[in-house]
């Protein structure tokens, strides 16, 4: 986390779920200097998380460790050892979506994204938002269990196919 300064990393993806083999490594990066509140914008949020994204280009691009340093549409993405390495910022508010999103699966993701909708919610990589007009983001499941309680998904990490 000195790196980047931020305090918690999260491992996410493939790694997280304990599928092999892995061939990159998605972290979820959560910065925690942003405050959200319920009349957020998901467009506010898209914005926040777009700086976080070029705060992390910044401080990766000239380290000597990583090679092939990009921005990608919603994270980091560079070389490490001959490895992939994917970053994704996050924000408190956000986490328990960001992180259910990034470790995946697919299928679990969508099987969570359809459970949303059956609620009237929908569910991003940028948080839990009521579909309504406006579009105000739900703040009620601060953690990744509390959220996947509530969505009747998989909790075990490992157990997402």
């Amino acid at each position: 986390g000195d790196l980047l300064g931020v305090p918690q990393i999260y491992m996410a993806g493939s790694a997280r779920r304990g599928k092999s083999p892995v061939t990159d490594l998605d972290l979820v990066i959560l910065f925690n200097d942003e405050n959200l509140d319920s009349n957020s914008t998901i467009t506010g949020v898209k914005s926040a998380l777009e700086v976080k994204r070029s705060v992390i280009n910044e401080r990766l691009i000239h380290h000597p460790e990583f090679s092939s340093v990009t921005e990608t549409g919603l994270g980091v993405q560079f070389l490490w050892r001959g490895s992939q390495v994917d970053l994704f910022p996050t924000l408190p508010e956000i986490q328990s979506a960001s992180l259910l999103i990034w470790t995946g699966s697919r299928f679990h993701n969508m099987h969570m994204m359809i459970s949303a909708g059956k609620k009237g919610l929908m569910l991003t990589p940028f948080g839990l938002w009521c579909s309504g007009d406006p579009c105000t983001l739900v703040t009620d499941y601060p953690t990744e269990l509390d959220l996947i309680r509530y969505l009747d998904g998989e909790i075990d990490p490992q157990r997402r196919k």
